[in-house]
């Protein structure tokens, strides 16, 4: 997570969800965060992101794969 423009956190969930009950990377306001999860994905290999801050507020998430499970 890179150049977010408020305190809050990043939701990483199966499907987009408006208001996530948790988080899965929290930061400060300009602060570069990363993080390492494993998550399943939704229908169709969907991933959903939330982000969460202040009214107005903007984040970029940068999403890197490292490999992947199969059943």
């Amino acid at each position: 997570m890179v150049n977010a423009t408020s305190l809050g956190f990043v939701s990483l969930t199966t499907t987009p969800i408006n208001s996530p009950t948790t988080s899965t990377i929290n930061f400060p306001a300009r602060d570069t965060r990363a993080n390492g999860v494993t998550i399943a994905l939704g229908p169709g290999g969907m991933l959903g992101v939330t982000f969460v801050g202040s009214r107005g507020a903007t984040a970029d998430v940068l999403l890197d794969v490292t490999g992947y499970f199969i059943p």
